[in-house]
């Protein structure tokens, strides 16, 4: 289902300029997961060439491919040990240099702040505001605290598992919660999962869980947007199984 996405505010309303250049150099990859699980390798270039050097020449007097005009390059990408290594991080606080302060109970939420700043530019942008509040007192590898009150820390905990290592788990009591995150912090990808999910479980009679789980979130700037949403999705539902 296609979701209809507005403009949020910074989360601090200060001068974000600073913020511009660093991401006019960003990685061309934007996608907010992860694009592998597997080991791949590609882009081997030469093999014949190899294969024919093998098989004509003494290992001494082998010619590179650069002397036959080819080149040889291997791409390799293995994704999916270094998404469980970002995950095992944000359980070992002593690695983290940012805790979240979440919720009325001030639950902490570990992160590494290089990681959340450069997979979400929403989040650059309140740690970038916090540390420069904070300069004169903060020096570099110094564990920043920020507090956060709009959510509750299992969601926020996995918003920032999501934004961490590309994972998420959604249930019935969170996904408001983090549909309000994801669009919050532009995370386009949990977005659209978040919208799936709603859908899915809409048409399977679960929207009263979901509403029991989306009452705190009635502060959110996208709450009316998604509760109006949650709505149609019911009633189209309804109608075509009538």
């Amino acid at each position: 289902m296609e979701s209809i996405v507005e403009d949020l505010q910074p989360l601090m309303e200060e001068d974000n300029s600073d913020c511009e250049e660093y991401f006019n150099h960003a990685l061309d990859d934007s996608s907010s997961g992860y694009d592998s699980t597997d080991v791949d390798v590609s882009d081997v270039d030469s093999d014949k060439c190899m294969m024919s050097q093998k098989a004509s020449y003494p290992s001494k007097h082998r010619p590179s491919c650069s002397d036959v005009g080819q080149q040889v390059r291997a791409h390799v990408s293995s994704t999916k040990t270094l998404c469980e290594s970002l995950k095992l991080i944000l359980d070992m606080p002593e690695m983290c240099d940012v805790t979240f302060l979440v919720g009325a109970d001030n639950t902490p939420v570990h992160g590494v702040r290089s990681i959340l700043a450069t997979r979400s530019t929403v989040m650059y942008q309140l740690i970038y505001n916090h540390i420069k509040k904070l300069q004169r007192q903060l020096s570099f590898g110094v564990r920043l605290t920020i507090p956060v009150h709009k959510y509750d820390a299992e969601v926020f905990r996995m918003l920032i598992q999501f934004i961490h290592c590309g994972t998420a788990t959604i249930t019935d009591i969170t996904v408001t919660g983090l549909l309000c995150g994801a669009c919050q912090f532009e995370l386009g990808d949990l977005e659209v999962a978040c919208w799936r999910y709603l859908s899915a479980r809409l048409s399977s009679g679960h929207g009263e869980t979901i509403l029991d789980g989306s009452r705190k979130y009635k502060q959110h700037r996208k709450y009316a947007f998604i509760m109006e949403q949650n709505i149609e999705i019911t009633e189209f539902h309804k109608a075509k199984s009538d």
